[in-house]
């Protein structure tokens, strides 16, 4: 397996592992609507726009096996925040191998090389398995910080990694 920059041409298979992943990870999570076949067409038009408007800041990496892509991570930053780690799905088939933990180390390695020190995301609060993992790997849970996106998704509790330096290693 190989962990490298996506390119725009991967949006579609992003798309589809994006979509794999939610319908697996977040069935009981979301309205059933959400994962419904209107969410492939969502991915697809979200990933086409998202890699395109990439900045220099941005970090979104793929882990290729030679045949498909087995998980991506998208990390988005501007001057004001630190970094938003927007995105971490592995394929369903292929969790519990490392891949997440591999392409969460190799996100941080760019930022902390783009000089970005600090990172945070939000998971819903009801995927504990997706907590212990942040948490695990240095995610730290802020419990003042809660919301919902939209408004008909369950709590989202944010994680931050207020240095990347572990993380690097």
């Amino acid at each position: 397996m190989k962990i490298r920059a996506a390119r725009r041409r991967d949006a579609a298979s992003i798309a589809i592992l994006h979509a794999a992943s939610w319908r697996s990870a977040y069935r009981g999570l979301v309205p059933e609507r959400r994962l419904g076949v209107g969410l492939d067409d969502d991915r697809r038009r979200r990933w086409r726009v998202l890699l395109a408007a990439m900045t220099a800041r941005d970090v979104v990496l793929v882990a290729d096996d030679g045949r498909r892509l087995l998980g991506f991570i998208a990390v988005w930053s501007d001057r004001i925040a630190p970094a938003l780690i927007d995105n971490l799905h592995v394929m369903p088939d292929s969790r519990g191998q490392g891949i997440g933990e591999r392409l969460l180390r190799a996100a941080a390695r760019r930022l902390r090389a783009r000089r970005i020190k600090r990172a945070f995301l939000w998971a819903f609060v009801a995927n504990q398995a997706a907590v212990r993992f942040y948490e695990r790997l240095g995610g730290l849970a802020d419990r003042r910080s809660f919301k919902q996106f939209p408004p008909a998704t369950p709590p989202c509790q944010r994680l931050v990694w207020l240095r990347l330096d572990p993380l690097c290693r």
